[in-house]
């Protein structure tokens, strides 16, 4: 029943007009700013990697951080000696919430299944692409420059709030090629 649903509601979107598509885009960037704030209420862990990759695809250096946040601070549980040979690029961290900053000025650019979820694919004035539910207007995915790397981020819904889960960025930084790994995992409330 719910694969029916999520057929109708893109059928319904498609033949809309094209301010509807706008107020999903608006629906979708007022949700991600209440998410936003509501994150601020839970805490999670934080696992980061960064790779620094060489020739042949080799891993050349190395920084891995574990932690716990909580309320806009954070616990370290796991920290070993980076091996990088530059400062690993922290901005790609942020709070998750990349590319939906001006998702409600996007331009509507098609629809796509994303696993199982009917998306509305937006593109926005600062060049992120973001993936919306069709039937929440949740931010399922969203792709971004974020410190001079290309990162896509993938969220999911946590207690009603779509939070990110998983972010990869790869590319070039300088003369480093780096590859950076962040998972958002074990949400709880309080």
């Amino acid at each position: 029943m719910r694969i029916l649903a999520l057929s109708v509601a893109t059928l319904a979107l498609l033949s809309t007009p094209a301010f509807a598509q706008q107020e999903l885009a608006q629906r979708a960037a007022a949700a991600m700013a209440t998410a936003r704030q509501a994150v601020g209420g839970y805490s999670y862990t934080q696992d980061v990697r960064v790779e620094e990759i060489g020739f042949g695809q080799r891993v050349m250096g190395d920084y891995h951080r574990i932690a716990e946040v909580r309320g806009g601070g954070e616990r370290i549980i796991y920290f070993p000696v980076p091996t990088l040979t530059g400062e690993p690029p922290i901005q790609v961290l942020g709070d998750g919430f990349v590319g939906v900053e001006d998702l409600a000025e996007g331009t509507y650019a098609g629809r796509e299944r994303i696993d199982e979820i009917e998306t509305a694919k937006f593109t926005t004035p600062s060049g992120a692409t973001v993936w919306v539910d069709t039937v929440s207007g949740g931010v399922v995915k969203a792709s971004a420059q974020v410190a001079g790397l290309p990162c896509q981020t993938f969220n999911e819904q946590v207690g009603g709030a779509w939070f990110p889960t998983y972010r990869m960025c790869d590319g070039q930084v300088e003369t480093q090629r780096l590859r950076v790994i962040v998972k958002f995992s074990a949400y709880r409330a309080g």
